[in-house]
């Protein structure tokens, strides 16, 4: 299946690599919750696109990062990893962290599995009306409204991780920080898009 994200095709055309990882990075957090993990192909689609503009979407590790083994792997180190990413965007990482995903799901993590959001199901009504322009245009500003909502988390995740890295060493601590501070942030864009939509009934 072909997918395309038109803020990823704009931000390909302007040639802004910064803003494509944090979209792809978005969609890593959607994914979780996705039959397929679309990142994957977003991935590939944004990196062909810069291909052509001699631009590179991936970085070199920077080595940063120890990558556990599979028995480590856990919510917390995907959350983790994924604010690493924001510093250092290495295929080494976007690879491990699609494999932690696929693994924590097999695995029965309940964070990971398969479940009907807003986003997926916006995805099926856009897909099952591909001619009716008017659901395609309501279900892109839905999208943009859950992308928005898990940039705010993504944001509140990264600020949680700072703090912690500043006042601790344990790595431990910054995990937790962060998904206290991304939960804290989804919450809050999820307050504001239940409001927003009960005052537009």
């Amino acid at each position: 299946m072909t997918i395309s994200d038109p803020r990823l095709d704009k931000a390909i055309s302007d040639k802004d690599v910064l803003l494509i990882r944090t979209i792809i990075l978005n969609h890593i957090d959607i994914d979780v919750n996705r039959k397929e993990f679309m990142s994957k192909q977003h991935s590939e689609n944004a990196a062909a696109g810069l291909k052509d503009l001699n631009i590179k979407l991936f970085e070199k590790d920077n080595g940063d990062f120890e990558f556990p083994s599979e028995e480590k792997w856990n919510k917390e180190l995907w959350q983790t990893l994924k604010v690493e990413m924001r510093d250092n965007f290495s295929r080494k990482k976007f690879d491990f962290i699609l494999d932690m995903m696929n693994s924590l799901r097999k695995k029965g993590d309940s964070y990971f599995q398969i479940k009907e959001t807003n986003f997926t199901r916006n995805e099926k009504t856009e897909s099952g009306s591909k001619n009716d322009s008017k659901n395609k245009t309501s279900a892109n500003k839905d999208t943009d409204k859950v992308i928005a909502t898990c940039s705010l988390g993504t944001v509140a995740a990264v600020t949680g991780f700072c703090i912690a890295k500043a006042i601790t060493s344990s790595k431990i601590l910054w995990g937790i920080s962060s998904v206290v501070g991304g939960g804290i942030g989804c919450l809050a864009g999820l307050i504001y898009l239940t409001m927003n939509k009960g005052g537009k009934k």
